[in-house]
């Protein structure tokens, strides 16, 4: 769809390449499969996301806690990137963490501590939903691939008494909460604040679409129509925050269809020997679409093509 999305989007190629350059990223998954070949430079690789992001965790809460004074750009626990992103990988780390808990025989004690690291810095640390909602998704999946439904009920369970406790003795939380019920009431009262932006986005994009609901407007088209469309409104987007709402816009109803079908793909024809982490993968970036233009994002979408990469490519080294 995005091929073909090129040859009726105005402004043609240029349009294409120069608005919706970041789906070119997607090329690097053909080479970096190659890159990725054997289970032992697949682990390493994870092992170094997982590292990365305890170094940028053990930062977060030095940071949080005022034990060391650091010249950041960001606050609330993020080190390296935003609020948003920085929950996004934690929690993918503390999945992965889990996940070798369960799985690997090897290094089971320091898999753990890691995954109660990250965990605690999603709940007392870090402001970011975004992580909250992964690790929650997540961790649903992971009980029911470990136990299937009798996993799955029990991770609801703890989800659920968690989340209880957490509300009353996580004053990051607390304030989590108490942000989310301002911005419930600012929105009725119609303020001009991050939630009110994103519901007026989704309106103006959903009025979009329907003038072009079958193939939409081509490939890197969002940003070009919304100016032409929107010209009204005080502030011009080229991101709705939504992939979903984004493809319906740039590609219509086929172009969703077809990014629900690759998503489904993963889940159903998922690699034969990282069928778990293959459907992880998909199942946190079908939800994490709800929310954000993940495919679009720069951080989220290098994360999602060496995530493809990793979980597609051979277990046994081919000639390279």
């Amino acid at each position: 769809m995005w091929i073909l999305g090129i040859f009726y989007v105005p402004g043609g190629f240029h349009t294409a390449f120069h608005e919706d350059h970041q789906m070119l990223r997607f090329i690097y998954v053909p080479v970096l499969l190659w890159l990725a070949q054997g289970a032992r430079t697949q682990y390493l690789v994870g092992c170094a996301f997982v590292g990365i992001m305890a170094l940028s965790v053990v930062l977060g809460v030095v940071q949080h806690y005022g034990l060391l004074d650091l010249p950041l750009r960001y606050s609330s626990g993020s080190i390296f990137k935003n609020h948003i992103a920085t929950s996004f990988f934690v929690s993918i780390a503390a999945y992965l963490s889990a996940y070798h808990y369960i799985r690997v025989s090897q290094y089971r004690k320091q898999a753990l501590g890691l995954t109660a690291l990250f965990v605690f810095f999603l709940l007392f640390v870090c402001m970011g939903r975004t992580g909250l909602v992964t690790l929650i998704t997540l961790f649903l999946l992971l009980g029911w691939q470990y136990k299937r439904f009798k996993g799955f009920f029990a991770a609801v369970c703890v989800v659920a008494v968690v989340t209880g406790a957490m509300s009353v003795l996580s004053e990051t939380l607390k304030e989590r909460w108490q942000f989310l019920g301002n911005q419930t009431s600012a929105v009725q009262q119609k303020e001009d604040i991050s939630i009110q932006l994103r519901k007026e986005f989704a309106v103006e994009s959903w009025n979009i679409f329907k003038q072009k609901p079958l193939l939409g407007y081509g490939t890197g088209s969002f940003g070009i129509v919304y100016k032409e469309q929107v010209q009204d409104k005080p502030i011009i987007t080229d991101d709705p925050h939504q992939e979903y709402l984004r493809f319906m816009v740039e590609h219509g109803v086929l172009g969703l269809l077809a990014l629900f079908a690759f998503f489904a793909l993963q889940w159903f024809r998922p690699h034969p020997e990282k069928r778990e982490l293959c459907q992880a993968l998909a199942l946190v970036y079908a939800v994490g679409c709800m929310g954000n233009s993940m495919l679009m994002n720069f951080s989220e979408s290098h994360l999602y093509i060496l995530g493809l990469a990793l979980c597609y490519a051979p277990m046994r080294e081919l000639n390279k």
